[in-house]
């Protein structure tokens, strides 16, 4: 089961809607629905139920939910662990979130220089507009890494500055 499926589930559950989870995943409706479907086929059991427009867990999609953002979390803890040890990765895949404004003014000039550097490494972005929900969908959603322009800081991840913006 990939991470995808993982972070939409988590997103459906947490919102209660595919229409909302759609839009803070940055993916249309009917993707974040498929996905859940695919889980539930997966694993052999009805995760949620509707209640009108309401998407709600069932007594099984609870447990999964809660093993599901355990995984996310541990598959973070691994890469987090392991990556900067392996500095000479040839290929895999790096899920990112950023801002808007790192997104549009940043990432385009750093992303060309990573991938003129590491050709097999494919990189996945989702833009929040909100700075503050980033945060939340590194440590929530299992995304790899975040950027983003806001000055908050959130207990459980590291941060580093990396440019000083004089405006």
């Amino acid at each position: 089961m990939n991470t995808e499926l993982l972070r939409s589930f988590i997103e459906v559950a947490s919102q209660e809607s595919y229409t909302r989870a759609a839009r803070t995943l940055y993916l249309s409706q009917p993707t974040v629905y498929q996905h859940v479907r695919t889980m539930e086929q997966v694993i052999g059991v009805k995760l949620v139920r509707q209640v009108g427009k309401r998407v709600l867990l069932t007594s099984e999609g609870k447990v999964v939910q809660e093993q599901a953002m355990k995984v996310l979390s541990e598959l973070n803890t691994m890469l987090n662990s392991v990556v900067p040890d392996h500095q000479d990765l040839l290929t895999g895949r790096i899920d990112v979130v950023v801002g808007t404004t790192f997104g549009e003014a940043v990432l385009p000039l750093g992303l060309g220089e990573f991938r003129a550097r590491y050709p097999g490494v494919s990189v996945r972005v989702a833009v929040i507009h909100d700075t503050t929900e980033i945060d939340e969908a590194v440590l929530r959603l299992g995304y790899d890494g975040g950027f983003h322009s806001g000055d908050h800081w959130r207990t459980g991840l590291d941060k580093e500055p990396i440019i000083k913006d004089d405006l």
